[in-house]
């Protein structure tokens, strides 16, 4: 007896012990995430779903493996997150896309299709649906078309992000640290080139610059067109907040200047760094004038995305979000603008072959970024494949790739294109004085390709037989004419075109060129911003914006013009609210202050659409915007995370949003998690107070059909009631119980379906009515 009463309290005490080492376990497993250290964090994970069953371990678990490339392990584990009330729509897109890894494109496109039904706008949706034919379209060599050779300077560890400079290339590599032999960090280095007997050989690698080289990263270098600025990607050392924390490296872009007797100097930090974020893998335009980079920057599509800055009076403007249909809520990096204007990056958010695939990309009519084209084999493989340059006649490169058969860990690839076709020269002129037509462009029927002329107005293709050529330009009318490919002992000669265009209006569409930039109110303080609508990426037109402030000078309401662009006076030394607010968009609320030193605060503001938007149309499509450049510094901001995913019904102009609301079985009451789910929806009639909310609950089709119909109905009354004891007023809520009536599968009566089917239909949703009369 005495034995059992001594081992009670031991067992209990070992079961507080587990209890409370549980969350310091995950605490530590999440931390490691966040690092991205996913082989350590996976082991504590596991361990945790040892002891308890918990759905945020198995979600991370499964996004570890996939971080990590072992895409069987993290389909196992999304295959038991899909079947989770935790579950979201974009867990199913991961689960297909790691059963498309793993070759089950069939069960791929069946989760990619349930994944659209909740995201019906996404871009990549016809790939999606068609992924099994897209994916072996881009498996397919093109025989003939590309030869790949592996340069002999690369080594056992890493190569990656080659340039073209001068003589030669300029890469990054890896190098052990003198103080720390286990760490390892970026620098850049050289080799030269030469071409001898149809063979092309590499010098020995050396440092590139000692001006430029640090104790830590130095790395991914791109150059202006003669070779006089460099822009390279470094640490950026931040302060912690306490001397008890670890200190915080960030990366940055840095530009410096090439001295006429060799080095660099002036060494500077671009406007749009930060200490909050990295901005990384600069590429310059062959004018000089753009500069395309990554960065991991708040209010963009996801991880890390796409950023477009303009050098307007003496300066680099503010960085613009390329977009939707470039970025993707995973990572786009390493961007690359050719002489052509193609931009080339590397994405593991697009349908590819691998991890990280290579992509190319345009503008638009509209100015808008097409969908990205992805190279296929043999540019992309199974592995990552990143990081590709072209020289200006764009017939070879290189590109980084850590496939199979390399001499390291990322090795350096060089490729050349075949000859296929009679090469050309396109000299676009003006009809009337012969003079050039800068940046044209130019389609070729055979290709169905859009081609931009440089400064001179000259572009290069190639003809693989009679094409149709087009030119186009901004202020004169489009012209086309035939061009017929060189036969017999001509073909490789080099056919000179010129392309005539006359002065007038264009007789196809064509951009609107943004040709001033927005005047400043004033000589101070500035809030500049482009709306956009989120789910399109277009610009938002006619959205009111205004500062609200307490003490402080607030300026007149503006509103957006067709390129979603606005400008607004602040008061130096002052804090406003800046609230945007369109018909048919959730209004969003943001926070700039002017602070000293900082003249321009610069937003990309996104707003959520409630319901389709006819008055629209046709608004809002002109060319990414060039914002003001004389601010002496820029700040990024962006709408939070709206919290709620489209429902997958569409019979109707008022968008339903799904809420993760859960209630237990045959119970009226939400369940404990629910909550803050409760208090997000709060919050957005908060800051919308003159919506008028349908707030709609449905069941699945397990029991009567009448009893389903009462309970959704006493359901949505338990919402309502909890809305309005917190404030909101009860003219602006409608209780809507649709019971089993509106499945949003085909689970009906007598149709066997999984309970994950089941689960998808018990949902809680809202929709917008009207308005506040």
């Amino acid at each position: 007896m005495r034995m059992r009463t001594w081992l009670l309290p031991a067992l209990l005490l070992f079961l507080c012990s587990v209890v409370y080492a549980q969350p310091a376990k995950l605490k530590k497993a999440n931390q490691l995430f966040e690092e991205g250290n996913y082989q350590l964090a996976i082991p504590i994970y596991e361990e945790i779903l040892g002891r308890e069953d918990l759905a945020q371990a198995k979600i991370r678990l499964a996004e570890s493996f996939r971080f990590l490339g072992n895409y069987k392990a993290s389909a196992q584990w999304y295959a038991l997150v899909i079947g989770l009330p935790e579950c979201r729509p974009e867990h199913k897109f991961y689960y297909g896309l790691m059963l498309l890894r793993t070759g089950d494109c069939e069960a791929a496109e069946r989760w990619f299709k349930d994944y659209l039904r909740y995201h019906p706008y996404d871009p990549r949706k016809q790939r999606l649906l068609n992924a099994c034919d897209y994916i072996d379209g881009l498996s397919r060599e093109q025989v003939g078309g590309v030869t790949l050779s592996l340069p002999e300077f690369n080594s056992p560890n890493s190569e990656l992000g080659p340039a073209y400079f001068e003589d030669g290339l300029v890469f990054s590599a890896f190098r052990r640290s003198e103080e720390d032999p286990l760490r390892a960090f970026l620098d850049l280095f050289k080799v030269t080139i030469e071409d001898r007997n149809a063979e092309r050989k590499y010098s020995k690698p050396k440092l590139f610059s000692s001006d430029i080289q640090s104790r830590f990263h130095e790395g991914l270098a791109a150059f202006n067109n003669d070779e006089t600025e460099i822009y390279f990607t470094r640490t950026r050392k931040v302060s912690s907040h306490s001397p008890l924390e670890p200190e915080i490296h960030r990366l940055e872009m840095v530009t410096a200047r090439h001295l006429p007797q060799g080095g660099w100097s002036n060494f500077q930090s671009l406007p749009f760094n930060s200490d909050e974020y990295s901005v990384v893998h600069p590429s310059i335009s062959s004018d000089g004038k753009r500069l395309f980079f990554s960065s991991d920057m708040p209010g963009g599509q996801g991880g890390k995305d796409l950023y477009l800055s303009f050098f307007e009076n003496g300066r680099w403007g503010p960085s613009i979000n390329l977009g939707p249909a470039v970025n993707t809520p995973d990572d786009e990096v390493f961007p690359f603008i050719s002489d052509s204007g193609k931009l080339y990056f590397s994405s593991n958010g697009h349908l590819g072959l691998g991890g990280q695939d290579i992509f190319w990309t345009e503008e638009g009519y509209d100015g808008l970024w097409v969908l990205p084209h992805n190279l296929g084999a043999p540019f992309n493989s199974e592995a990552d494949d990143f990081g590709v340059i072209f020289n200006s006649t764009e017939m070879e490169g290189y590109f980084t790739s850590n496939r199979s058969g390399g001499m390291g860990k990322d090795d350096i690839y060089f490729f050349q294109l075949a000859i296929l076709g009679t090469p050309v020269q396109v000299d676009i002129v003006n009809l009337t004085t012969g003079d050039p037509v800068p940046y044209a462009k130019v389609i070729s029927s055979c290709s169905g390709d859009t081609l931009l002329a440089g400064p001179d107005g000259r572009l290069f293709l190639r003809l693989p037989e009679c094409c149709t050529l087009t030119g186009l330009s901004e202020g004169y009318k489009a012209r086309s004419l035939e061009a017929c490919e060189r036969k017999g002992e001509l073909a490789a000669d080099t056919l000179f075109i010129a392309l005539a265009l006359a002065p007038g209006v264009a007789q196809t569409p064509a951009p609107e060129v943004v040709e001033e930039v927005m005047e400043k109110p004033f000589d101070g303080y500035l809030a500049n911003g482009v709306v956009l609508n989120k789910e399109s990426g277009k610009p938002v037109f006619q959205a009111k914006v205004r500062l609200t402030s307490v003490g402080c000078t607030e300026p007149e309401a503006a509103f957006t013009d067709k390129q979603g662009r606005f400008s607004l006076p602040m008061e130096e030394g002052c804090c406003y609210r800046l609230r945007i607010e369109r018909e048919n968009f959730f209004a969003l609320n943001l926070d700039v202050c002017a602070k000293e030193g900082k003249y321009e605060q610069s937003f990309n503001a996104y707003l959520i659409p409630y319901a389709s938007d006819p008055s629209s149309e046709g608004e809002g499509e002109g060319l990414p915007v060039k914002m003001d450049p004389e601010a002496n510094t820029t700040a990024s901001a962006s709408a939070t995370d709206f919290g709620f995913d489209r429902s997958p019904e569409g019979d109707r102009d008022e968008f339903a949003f799904r809420m993760n609301v859960y209630y237990d079985v045959n119970r009226t009451s939400v369940q404990k998690k629910s909550v803050s789910e409760l208090t997000r929806l709060l919050q957005l009639l908060e800051d919308n107070p003159d919506i008028i909310l349908e707030i709609s609950s449905h069941t699945d089709s397990n029991g009567d059909s009448a009893s389903n119909l009462t309970l959704s109905q006493k359901r949505a009354d338990t919402i309502v009631r909890f809305l309005i004891s917190k404030g909101i007023k009860k003219e602006r809520l409608v209780a809507k119980g649709y019971g089993e009536s509106k499945l949003a599968n085909g689970c009906a009566d007598g149709v066997p379906c999984s309970e994950e089917e089941h689960q998808e239909n018990r949902r809680t949703e809202f929709r917008v009515l009207g308005k506040v009369q």
